[in-house]
């Protein structure tokens, strides 16, 4: 039985082939038989239904990943915005106290200068004072240097000094 159908089989596709020889000589198309015709073309749609399924089914894939993507990428970004809503408050707290520190060290600035120009203008005056007293001791010295040769010149003229010998002696 299998002989038989094999050789039934090979009948078959010699007379095909011979079909298909007789319309490429006679260039009328190119002859197939009807049942091959059919087989073919379930064929084909066979084959594109098992490509359509496959690719129904990559892109559930695809779409599970996209989804899974989706969710991990609004996770890391849920987490990126936890950090970045804490480093800005960080930041905004340290911000606060370097404006307080800001605020401070102004004041102490002011104060600091307010104080430096008291200071420079006691220094001034006393400047000022320093001068005048010196311009009066030179004036007072002066004044005593000519009063003093003022004083010698009468003792002279009185004849005994009171600051010679003799009466140095005397008055011990």
């Amino acid at each position: 039985m299998v002989k038989s159908a094999l050789i039934k089989d090979l009948y078959v596709e010699i007379d095909r082939l011979k079909q298909e020889v007789y319309a490429a000589r006679v260039k009328n198309g190119i002859y197939i038989l009807r049942d091959r015709y059919l087989l073919e073309e379930a064929e084909k749609r066979c084959v594109c239904y098992i490509i359509m399924q496959a690719m129904s089914e990559k892109i559930e894939r695809m779409e599970l990943d996209l989804d899974s993507r989706d969710k991990e990428l609004y996770n890391s970004q849920q987490q990126l915005t936890v950090k970045l809503s804490e480093k800005l408050e960080k930041t905004e707290r340290k911000h606060k106290e370097t404006e307080h520190v800001l605020l401070d060290l102004e004041e102490r600035l002011r104060q600091t200068n307010v104080t430096i120009k008291e200071k420079e203008f006691l220094i001034s005056n006393l400047l000022k004072s320093e001068k005048a007293l010196v311009e009066r001791v030179h004036e007072l010295r002066s004044e005593l240097e000519d009063t003093a040769s003022d004083v010698t010149n009468l003792f002279t003229k009185i004849g005994s000094h009171p600051y010679s010998k003799n009466t140095l002696a005397l008055s011990s």
